[in-house]
């Protein structure tokens, strides 16, 4: 290989791994901010509702809670703590897992998350 192939290479190489390691770290703090949310629900504040996922934005600035209560909630005070704690604007997403699912969820899930699935019932042969 050229020198020039051997440093395309390198900087491919040093690009991916900083995408990969960085996408790794977004995993584990979501994790960790799934965990706290859910102790936070559950313990300090009992509120009616069950986080289904948190996630990340890239560039770390919004985090997006997405939940599943039947009834309307209150959680601004829930807001204030986990802005307080992580420093990132917070979004709360309300999903109903028991409801047959339509498109408007999948596409507000899909630009959320950059993730597209629509499943086979709502898809139009």
């Amino acid at each position: 290989m050229c020198d020039l192939s051997i440093i395309i290479y390198r900087s491919i190489y040093h690009h991916l791994s900083i995408y990969l390691s960085s996408s790794i770290i977004l995993t584990i703090l979501s994790i960790y901010a799934y965990q706290a949310c859910r102790d936070l629900v559950a313990h300090t504040y009992g509120l009616p509702m069950e986080v289904m996922d948190v996630e990340y934005q890239f560039d770390r600035n919004k985090i997006t809670v997405y939940y599943d209560s039947h009834l309307r909630i209150d959680f601004r005070e829930l807001v204030r703590d986990l802005f307080s704690s992580y420093k990132a604007r917070i979004w709360m997403k309300k999903i109903n897992q028991f409801h047959a699912p339509d498109l408007k969820q999948y596409a507000s899930a899909a630009l959320a998350t950059g993730v597209c699935y629509v499943p086979k019932e709502l898809t139009v042969d």
